[in-house]
Parts: structure tokens; sequence; C-alpha cells
């Protein structure tokens, strides 16, 4: 088996090559030459040309479901959060109401959840705000305000 750089510069055996465009290389170092590679559509065909990537828009579809999905039951977590944790505190724990250990297990069994949700969404919603606002765009703009 011969092995080919790929567009991305690894290695690949031949017979697992996902389209023409890989160079034959002794040196795996030497950059990868073709128009797929130049274009960055490279994917799989019969013919062993370039073609479009059409696996792109179904994974961001999948993604964006995924996403709803999660947001949706992290809603619907946070809404009964008073309900679960009284569940799990005096039902499945069996600690008497009036009890500080219950108090406790009640406190953190609500308000952990509400932390770490919180905690996440701020975390998503500025990984969105970063990819928005890259630094350099934020630098541009500010040394335009200044000029």
């Amino acid at each position: 088996m011969t092995t080919q750089t790929s567009c991305c510069g690894a290695a690949a055996n031949k017979q697992d090559s996902d389209c023409g465009c890989e160079a034959s290389s002794d040196d795996e170092s030497a950059p990868a030459h073709g128009k797929c590679c130049a274009q960055g559509t490279a994917t799989p065909s019969a013919a062993g040309s370039c073609s479009p990537k059409i696996g792109k828009i179904y994974s961001l579809k999948k993604n964006l479901l995924i996403t709803l999905v999660l947001h949706a039951l992290i809603i619907s977590v946070w809404l009964n959060l008073e309900t679960i944790a009284d569940f799990l505190t005096y039902r499945v724990f069996g600690l008497a109401p009036g009890s500080h250990l219950a108090g406790s297990v009640h406190f953190f069994l609500k308000d952990m959840p509400f932390i770490f949700i919180l905690l996440g969404l701020i975390v998503f919603w500025m990984g969105i705000v970063r990819t928005i606002l890259s630094p350099r765009r934020c630098a541009k703009c500010w040394l335009e305000k200044t000029n």
C-alpha cells in the first residue's frame, strides 16, 4: 500500500482516499496539490472528482435540532427544580421535612442544577458571541473609533 498526503496533510492509505485531490509523495512534509484542496470542498464521488459538501447542511440541521432539544430539556428541568428537589429529598431519600439534613439536601438539589444550568447557558451564549465578535473585528472597530 502506498501512502498519500491528504488535503489536511495527514498520511492516508491509497485505498482509503476520499477523492482524487491527494498528491502521492514520499515526503510527508510536501504540500498536497489539487483543485479540491484549494477550494476546501473535497468529498468522495464515483468519478473521483470533487463535489460540494452536501453533508454540511445535514450536519448543521442535526446540530441545530440537538441544540433545540437540549435547550427545551434544560428549560423544563429549570421550571421544575423545586418539584424535582422535593421528590428526591422527601420521597426517594425519605428525609423528614423539618430536619436540617433535609433542608441542606433540598437546597443542594434545588440550587446546584440551577447554578450549572446558568453557567452552561452563559458559556454557550458567550461562545456564540465570541464567534461573531472575533478579537480581530473588535480591534478593527476600536481602532476606527479612536482615529
